[in-house]
């Protein structure tokens, strides 16, 4: 009896056991290919922690070199900006200088025009003489100051112009300004104080020099332009010469027949100046208006 055997036959458990391997070699060359694709995402992708902590590290490095380059400017800038600082005081102790020598000329040609203007005299019959006549006699005495203060005059105006807009050139300005009122020639005087005013180096001083504007127009009966310059002195909001100025609005007033208005102002200054002479001044002129 031929009977069929239950046990694989040779050929059979061959061909199975041929099947194993490739099915190994399989799961492993997938195993390597994940695992290549792995560490290529991995090399791609890191995990938040690494990608924060290099974010963190490259800001730092951005930062600080933003940081160390904004430090350089500002040191650069500062050095730039002391460099100025200091040319700019030089300057200024250049121009005191000479506005010092200015001032000393003038002195000098004020004195010898004492001896021509203001001479001691002595009688050839009597050993006496006449009174000599005070220096200050002709400290408002009109005369042609071009010609009788030249070096004074082109001393002060090299300084005004070499140091304009600087405290020295604007004092030089106000001088000649003061030193054309002084004697007589109030034109000239308020082109100067006008130059003072455009390049005062502060409020204070562009309110002297309006102030000193308005005293031309004023000298020479024009109150409408003297009461407009005053108003602009009081425009610097600077107290130092408010009260000049409103005194000199008031006259101006007065001058164009509006005695009521200087009133108002007297009364003004009384109120905001309690117990002091200026009050007393305004009371004395507020009683004069008629």
């Amino acid at each position: 009896m031929t009977t069929s055997s239950s046990t694989p036959t040779a050929s059979n458990d061959n061909r199975h056991s041929s099947t194993i391997p490739s099915l190994a070699s399989q799961h492993i060359e997938n195993a390597a290919t994940r695992r290549e694709e792995d560490i290529h995402k991995s090399a791609k992708t890191q995990d938040p922690f690494a990608q924060t902590s290099r974010g963190l590290l490259d800001q730092i490095v951005e930062q600080k070199f933003a940081w160390m380059t904004g430090l350089g400017i500002l040191l650069i800038g500062g050095a730039g900006l002391t460099a100025l600082k200091s040319q700019r005081d030089a300057k200024i102790e250049k121009g005191r200088t000479a506005l010092y020598s200015a001032r000393k000329t003038y002195a000098e040609e004020m004195k010898g025009l004492e001896a021509t203007l203001a001479p001691q005299s002595a009688s050839q019959d009597s050993k006496a003489k006449k009174p000599a006549t005070p220096p200050e006699a002709i400290d408002f005495q009109a005369f042609d100051v071009d010609a009788k203060l030249a070096q004074a005059v082109t001393a002060l105006e090299t300084v005004a112009k070499d140091f304009e807009g600087t405290l020295p050139g604007f004092e030089a300005m106000m001088a000649l300004g003061g030193i054309y009122f002084d004697h007589g020639n109030s034109e000239k005087s308020r082109g100067w104080f006008e130059k003072a005013e455009k390049n005062a180096p502060g409020s204070r001083d562009r309110g002297f020099a309006a102030l000193n504007v308005a005293y031309t127009f004023e000298n020479t009966a024009q109150p409408e332009l003297a009461i407009q310059w005053f108003q602009r002195s009081l425009q610097t909001n600077d107290e130092a010469y408010a009260a000049d100025a409103s005194f000199g609005i008031a006259r101006n007033q007065i001058a164009l027949g509006k005695g009521e208005k200087a009133l108002e102002i007297y009364d003004s200054l009384i109120s905001k100046h309690p117990n002091t002479e200026i009050s007393k001044s305004a009371q004395t002129l507020k009683s004069l208006v008629k």
